[in-house]
């Protein structure tokens, strides 16, 4: 249910770059055995203990591309600090039609998976 709450402080910081009406795939567990496919969304968190998570990034939109992990403990002020500057750059530097997770990957933030841990 934190979910919600996080996604609607991450909408605040995609409208004050004027990404409020695209969408993102962000994926937020407290399993870490997948279930909910967090391991495919462009942004994704899987509870480790209470508030911290660990934070993922860079799957593909339309979920064929496994994300990597880009921290290993994460708060919510942490998460929110991390993710402002990316959308910030995400709204002046992405290409036309350009998702998310794609952008991650294009502009340095995480390498690509290309098989297994990869």
């Amino acid at each position: 249910q934190y979910l919600t709450v996080l996604v609607d402080k991450v909408e605040k910081i995609c409208e004050a770059y004027g990404q409020r009406n695209d969408s993102m795939v962000m994926c937020m567990t407290g399993c870490p055995n997948g279930c909910a496919r967090p391991y495919l969304a462009e942004v994704a968190f899987v509870g480790k203990v209470l508030s911290s998570y660990l934070m993922l990034l860079g799957g593909g939109y339309y979920g064929r591309r496994l994300n990597k992990i880009y921290r290993g403990s994460v708060s919510e002020p942490e998460i929110l600090a991390i993710l402002r500057p990316m959308i910030k750059r995400y709204a002046l530097e992405r290409l036309e039609g350009e998702h998310f997770g794609d952008f991650l990957i294009r502009s340095g933030y995480i390498a690509t998976t290309t098989e297994g841990e990869n």
